[in-house]
């Protein structure tokens, strides 16, 4: 969870760094040989930002998508009972469920109390919808239509391009690259952020502390005798490192 989670926080701030503006096209039209130049040098810019923005925003829905999954993985074993650890049929049997089916059976399998989910609620709704988009990725469903750019119409052998943006060549790069678009890309990342902080929310304040600790290490140990997780490096490990000499 932590390694997805530190991913996702990367990739958000490399994509609000870059400038996906097109540049303007029609003060070219009709133009000298230097504001040609020139505008060739801002459509190379653009069409690198767009790539960039290309890997990281498919990256950062992946990651997003990843992070709350497995938020909800390591809870379920986390709080899981003994017995269940026991029977690892059973274990693996909720952990390779649909992420919905998990929401709903998290308290069936938990030794916690958890306050009941609500599936009607934005953020639920928010992170089904995420998730649908991960897989439609992963899938590559063209049929979906959150891989459908649109419809294009032609005059016989002639296709009629959209004249509002009045940039042919920026237009070509953002149905390329620019897919999702941004607006996707940043609700999958505030959706995962959010969805995890409504789980935590539901947690009994007495064991949520412990709950957010442990969720907190990277990676996380199982003991195979006692049936209880717990942290194989604790965070503050390099404090024990820095000492030299004689001590």
């Amino acid at each position: 969870y932590q390694s997805y989670k530190k991913c996702s926080e990367y990739l958000w701030d490399e994509i609000k760094g870059l400038d996906l503006t097109p540049p303007p096209f029609k003060q070219v039209q009709n133009s000298g040989e230097r504001d040609m130049e020139d505008f060739e040098k801002k459509i190379h810019t653009f069409t690198t930002n767009c790539i960039k923005f290309h890997a990281l925003g498919k990256s950062l829905v992946l990651n997003s998508a990843f992070a709350a999954e497995s938020f909800i993985n390591l809870y379920i074993r986390v709080t899981a009972p003994e017995e269940i650890h026991i029977q690892k049929g059973l274990l693996k049997m909720h952990l390779n469920s649909n992420f919905e089916t998990k929401l709903k059976n998290m308290q069936m399998i938990s030794i916690l109390e958890l306050e009941p989910i609500n599936f009607q609620g934005s953020v639920i709704q928010r992170t089904l919808d995420l998730m649908t988009l991960r897989n439609k990725y992963v899938h590559a469903d063209e049929s979906s239509p959150h891989n459908n750019l649109g419809s294009v119409f032609f005059d016989d052998m002639y296709s009629l391009l959209d004249s509002k943006s009045g940039n042919p060549v920026a237009e070509r790069m953002k149905n390329i690259f620019l897919q999702p678009d941004f607006k996707t890309v940043e609700n999958a990342y505030k959706t995962s952020l959010e969805f995890v902080d409504y789980i935590m929310s539901l947690i009994h304040p007495d064991v949520k502390t412990g709950i957010e600790r442990i969720i907190q290490e990277n990676p996380i140990g199982f003991n195979t005798k006692t049936h209880k997780y717990s942290a194989v490096y604790k965070s503050d490990i390099q404090f024990f490192m820095m000492d030299t000499g004689d001590n």
